[in-house]
């Protein structure tokens, strides 16, 4: 899972900065910077911190990161392309394509409902 990729999508549907970010944890925005590409690794109280100001509940903010990665590795396979795809995965048959398919538009629901919920309900 690339939680930094998470963290930084999520702030963005805050509609924080970086800057903004960096200063309530307390510090610089190059260091908050590396925690959203993945290059420090977060313990346990920094992931509570940034969720407390993301005004999510740590286990949410790991589902939400969580799904944000499946659906990038779904997204992954679709732009192969489904000729592709079957051609990687010789033992897929179209009905399972179709379920792929199937779940990558309910997780695009789920994570069009949580922007939206961010957007309404969350403002700065």
């Amino acid at each position: 899972m690339k939680l930094g990729r998470s963290l930084r999508k999520l702030r963005e549907l805050k509609d924080y900065s970086q800057e903004y970010m960096a200063g309530k944890l307390g510090v610089s925005q190059v260091t908050y910077s590396r925690i959203e590409n993945d290059k420090t690794k977060l313990d346990i109280a920094r992931l509570n911190e940034i969720a407390e100001i993301l005004d999510v509940s740590l286990v949410i903010l790991m589902d939400i990161a969580s799904r944000i990665t499946d659906l990038e590795q779904l997204y992954r396979y679709i732009s192969l392309g489904l000729t592709d795809f079957k051609g990687k995965h010789e033992q897929a048959t179209e009905t399972e394509i179709k379920a792929l398919i199937a779940y990558i538009h309910k997780l695009e629901q789920e994570l069009l409902e949580i922007k939206n919920n961010f957007s309404i309900t969350h403002q700065k």
